[in-house]
């Protein structure tokens, strides 16, 4: 039986991982990998061995050192091989990792895969998980991690940092994801996981709107009538170019953009539909610039900056609420919209790009239309 462990380095790529490359003498290149058959040196990343067992194809990460990473795969591969012919080979000593060694690597990693915003998102939640297990809980090692600690951190999130259950989820999840990466998530059981009450998304009224596009100024309100036709996330509109617009099959085609490192979520490409309407203003808007040029740009074909504080601010100047407005209730707005007028969950998952259709279902919020209500009224009218 072949027992094959390979070798690889994670890049900032939607590809992930790219192949080692060895020198003459069986070492390994420091630092250069094979990118489309061709060598390229890329000191940032970490390298990763992974193997198969059975169908399941297992994953590790042995760190940033080329020496020891060769070596950690000729352990595996030795491993496996031992497993095969049924010698029992003597474990290999543990690691034992520093919680903030480990930390700054697996930060390392995040930076090279995820956008500038996710690395601050898991910043922010691995700085208070480093303060309490170091501080709190006085571990040094990752091995040292229990339950009670874990529940305990729960705890402090919500009592001393006085955060909102959802937000403390969101920072659990993020510990869990690094323990798991250190082979540390079966400390905890499913019954420790932080709750919270998911909440119905926010949508805008259509008096809203109409009080929000009659304060805009020309660029403001196809911003903002994009945002609401299309769906797409903030960094999506951003980082869109002129080509996206596809002014034959009337869709905005939604893709990443390698110039400004921005790959979209999950990496899967979609299409949506856009009103004829709105597609009239975007053909004059693109007409004499090059397909490369960002749809929405400030000076310098950049990207527009503080397109919430734009949203607030015009709210503001309709006398309305700004607490009320933020770019992401345009996307819930479509959701919520589309499927009240019969468009079908799936048809609406693809167009938001969601890989679970759960996500989806969220935007099945009750309509409190006055044409509904009046359908309650007649349904029950025989009542008495």
């Amino acid at each position: 039986m072949n027992i094959s462990v390979n070798l690889t380095k994670r890049l900032n790529s939607p590809k992930g991982y790219f192949p080692v490359v060895y020198a003459g003498n069986g070492r390994l290149k420091p630092d250069v990998v094979l990118v489309n058959g061709t060598e390229e040196r890329h000191p940032n990343g970490a390298y990763y061995i992974d193997w198969t067992i059975g169908s399941a194809r297992k994953r590790k990460s042995v760190g940033k050192d080329p020496a020891q990473a060769l070596t950690r795969k000729h352990r595996k591969q030795a491993e496996l091989a031992a497993g095969v012919h049924g010698i029992e080979l003597v474990p290999e000593a543990p690691d034992r990792r520093q919680i903030s060694a480990a930390i700054a690597e697996y930060l390392e990693e995040v930076r090279l895969s995820k956008s500038p915003g996710t690395l601050a998102a898991y910043k922010l939640s691995l700085k208070y998980f480093e303060e309490h297990t170091l501080v709190t809980c006085k571990r040094k090692y990752v091995d040292e991690i229990q339950r009670v600690d874990m529940l305990q951190f729960t705890d402090r999130l919500r009592v001393r940092q006085k955060l909102a259950d959802i937000t403390v989820h969101g920072h659990f999840l993020e510990a869990m994801i690094f323990l798991k990466r250190e082979g540390r998530s079966l400390i905890v059981k499913k019954n420790d996981w932080p709750r919270f009450t998911l909440t119905e998304p926010e949508i805008y009224t259509q008096q809203q709107l109409d009080q929000l596009f009659a304060a805009s100024s020309e660029m403001n309100r196809l911003i903002f009538q994009f945002l609401l036709v299309t769906g797409v996330r903030r960094k999506e509109l951003l980082y869109a170019t002129c080509k996206q617009m596809n002014f034959t099959e009337c869709v905005f085609e939604v893709r990443g953009n390698p110039e400004f490192r921005f790959f979209i979520k999950n990496y899967e490409e979609r299409s949506i539909p856009v009103p004829k309407s709105l597609l009239l203003r975007l053909a004059a808007l693109v007409a004499h610039r090059p397909k490369t040029a960002l749809l929405f740009s400030a000076r310098a074909d950049r990207p527009i900056g503080g397109l919430n504080r734009r949203l607030k601010d015009v709210a503001a100047k309709a006398q309305m609420d700004r607490k009320e407005f933020h770019p992401h209730k345009f996307r819930a707005t479509f959701a919520t919209w589309a499927l009240w007028n019969s468009v079908d969950l799936r048809t609406v998952q693809l167009w938001l790009g969601h890989k679970d259709l759960a996500a989806t279902m969220r935007y099945l919020k009750p309509n409190r239309d006055l044409v509904v209500r009046a359908k309650v009224d007649t349904l029950y009218a025989g009542l008495t």
